[in-house]
């Protein structure tokens, strides 16, 4: 869905999914500038339920059709920067939604009526903005409290495990998420997460392998940006990238966002043409789109070992376009928000 332009809105990537018997559903969303998309995927398992499973079923449906909802809520979305410092502005909403969702859930947990698991639910989503805004001591605490709360949850596990990672703790960052794997976590987004510790740990046979296995778990929304640090780290290491993702990519070089970017860094599309794309966005999907760009053209010239860009490549405006995204957490450079 496309709104007007006066839209401007920030959130992270969301999946959701549910699985049992009888079906499997996964949802992803997410809401960037102006354009916000979700994307349902839904398989049926079994043509009937057993009795004896029916209450669990009801129980999973009712969660499915909450993931999937059924409308965007658009209150104080409404952009009134002057365009011309919109982009500039971009870092500090950003700020200002994690803040308030520290406010907000912060209320939630004063509250105490939350169950012990919802409790823990709660503390995650404060983790997860503390880290953001570089609050990372606070972070930790509410982290070492929700796993406390559920020492067994990989879940918690992960939020800790984040929090580690934008800290740059790496290795304790690793620790956390190879403990969640062994607890049974098999979502493509742990393995990215632990691939990318290990990446910046300089472990990069085990990034590889954790990335290849995270794009083979991965969404159809959320696979692009798997195999971007796939096909980053192939390129480090001197190894072929697999030819499912440099066709894919070839396939898919005019599509949304960030397909681009992987067929640039897959050899399908110059800087150039990837920089010409990278222009032709509007508001605030414009400067993530920036933002990203010019980070995956870094990954590109450290591969080849070209340390001066082109000069097609404006240095003062890359300087510029980072500096104005500067407080996007890592997450925010190596994901859609």
């Amino acid at each position: 869905m496309t709104f007007p332009d006066a839209v401007s809105m920030v959130t992270e990537p969301a999946r959701e999914t549910i699985k049992n018997n009888y079906f499997s559903s996964t949802v992803s969303s997410y809401f960037r500038g102006n354009i916000a998309k979700v994307s349902i995927d839904f398989a049926a398992l079994r043509s009937h339920v057993d009795a004896a499973d029916t209450a669990k079923y009801a129980e999973d449906l009712r969660a499915a059709n909450k993931a999937i909802g059924g409308y965007f809520r658009c209150r104080q979305v409404i952009d009134q920067v002057d365009g011309r410092n919109r982009s500039a502005a971009l870092p500090q909403r950003l700020r200002k939604l994690r803040q308030e969702l520290v406010d907000k859930t912060t209320e939630t947990i004063k509250g105490g009526k939350l169950a012990q698991s919802d409790m823990a639910d709660a503390y995650c989503i404060r983790i997860n903005a503390l880290s953001d805004l570089q609050r990372f001591d606070e972070a930790m605490q509410d982290a070492n409290e929700a796993i406390h709360l559920a020492p067994n949850s990989d879940k918690r596990l992960g939020c800790r495990a984040l929090n580690y990672f934008n800290a740059g703790q790496f290795d304790k960052s690793i620790a956390d998420y190879s403990k969640a794997v062994s607890l049974g976590a098999q979502e493509g987004e742990i393995f990215r997460m632990r691939g990318l510790a290990r990446l910046y740990a300089g472990r990069l046979e085990d990034a590889r392998s954790d990335l290849a296995r995270a794009s083979e778990l991965a969404d159809k929304e959320s696979k692009t940006y798997f195999d971007l640090w796939l096909a980053s780290v192939d390129g480090r290491l001197g190894t072929k990238i697999p030819d499912s993702i440099t066709k894919r990519a070839a396939s898919e070089a005019h599509g949304e966002w960030p397909r681009p970017a992987l067929a640039m860094l897959t050899g399908s599309m110059s800087p150039e043409e990837l920089l010409k794309r990278m222009d032709e966005k509007k508001g605030d999907d414009r400067q993530m789109a920036l933002a990203e760009g010019y980070f995956y053209l870094g990954q590109h010239y450290l591969v080849i070992g070209t340390r001066r860009p082109p000069r097609s490549i404006s240095r003062k405006r890359a300087i510029s376009t980072f500096v104005s995204t500067s407080n996007m957490s890592p997450r925010d450079l190596s994901y859609s928000a």
